[in-house]
């Protein structure tokens, strides 16, 4: 299991809302070629995205939905920064499948051989 990430400035609310609007998100590391971002927007709920870091030497984005800072999170289309957090990883884990060819569960055939 992965372990928590713990951020003080984009894990709270509160705190995000005085992160200065920008047009780039605000990064934080979460593994080795994951982190993920923070967009604050003017008089709306933010958004995260996920930068993937690929094997040609270039970046993926990959949009995860609003943040969580007018709403409660559902997790399907409002996240906390844990629940972003998640969805990073398991986009991250699907694109690290299919660049290895992996595009379906292995059969017990496939995984003898």
């Amino acid at each position: 299991m992965a372990r928590t990430i713990k951020d003080n400035k984009l894990g709270n609310r509160t705190v995000r809302q005085a992160l200065p609007i920008q047009g780039r998100p605000h990064w934080r590391h979460v593994e080795e070629g994951l982190a993920i971002g923070y967009r604050r927007l003017r008089g709306r709920s933010g958004t995260w995205t996920a930068r993937h870091y690929a094997d040609n030497g270039k970046y993926a984005f990959a949009v995860l939905g609003t943040s969580d800072d007018n709403s409660d999170a559902d997790g399907l289309t409002v996240y906390s920064f844990d629940q972003a957090v998640t969805k990073a990883r398991t986009l991250h884990t699907e694109r690290a499948k299919l660049a290895a060819g992996i595009h379906a569960p292995l059969t017990v055939e496939q995984a003898i051989e």
